[in-house]
């Protein structure tokens, strides 16, 4: 299977928004933002028994070299906000978030992403 394409939602004001949920699985997410990186947030929601490891990985296009993945806890049946992302420091070269989901059991749940305007 490939990775689960998330396409992030804009948030206006005062506006009304659908957003756009993909299902976790072993192989990942990726992420395009639409505008700046920075603006950026993730929701993870983990459906299963077991807590869940979300990793973001360090895209190495920061200024000053590569800072590192961004490794979070997802408990067991819970919702978890990430970010808003800091800068560039996610992207890839392709301009996307690669994202990896991993648990000691089953991986459970789904991924949105939203943009601050």
């Amino acid at each position: 299977m490939a990775k689960a394409t998330v396409t992030p939602s804009t948030l206006d004001y005062n506006g009304d928004e659908i957003i756009d949920e993909e299902t976790c699985t072993t192989d990942g997410a990726e992420i395009t933002p639409i505008g700046k990186c920075s603006n950026l947030a993730i929701l993870v929601v983990n459906t299963s028994a077991a807590a869940m490891t979300v990793t973001v990985a360090d895209g190495a296009n920061f200024t000053g070299g590569t800072i590192g993945d961004l490794t979070v806890t997802v408990a067991a049946t819970s919702k978890h906000w990430i970010g808003p992302l800091e800068g560039h420091r996610f992207l890839d070269s392709s301009g996307k978030i690669q994202m990896d989901f991993s648990s000691t059991t089953t991986v459970a749940g789904t991924v949105s992403a939203i943009e601050l305007p």
